[in-house]
């Protein structure tokens, strides 16, 4: 079965969810501070039925590829977004009063 997960935010927890069984793998506990946030505990299911952990080596490193895929995910759509706004911005230039739109 392919490798997938439902990652969500519900402060001040970062919960790891398998997709297709819905089980909590892992929860990272953030706190605030001047740059954003730090994980000040992390945690992982070690129900054998649930994940197969191959020790904590594997768990921090499958936990630190799903952390940064889900950053670049989130910087890509950031910049799609931040793009398709200064396209907006422009074409708001080139319109005046009476253009039609078509």
């Amino acid at each position: 079965m392919e490798d997938k997960w439902f990652i969500f935010f519900e402060a001040p927890c970062l919960f790891f969810h398998r997709s297709w069984t819905g089980d909590c793998i892992f929860q990272l506990h953030l706190q605030s501070d001047e740059h954003g946030y730090i994980v000040a505990e992390a945690w992982v299911n070690r129900n054998s039925q649930q994940f197969n952990s191959g020790g904590p080596a594997s768990e921090i490193q499958l936990l630190s590829k799903l952390v940064r895929a889900r950053i670049t995910m989130l910087d890509a759509a950031r910049t799609q977004l931040q793009a398709e706004d200064a396209v907006a911005e422009k074409r708001k230039g080139r319109l005046r009063r009476g253009d039609l739109f078509v």
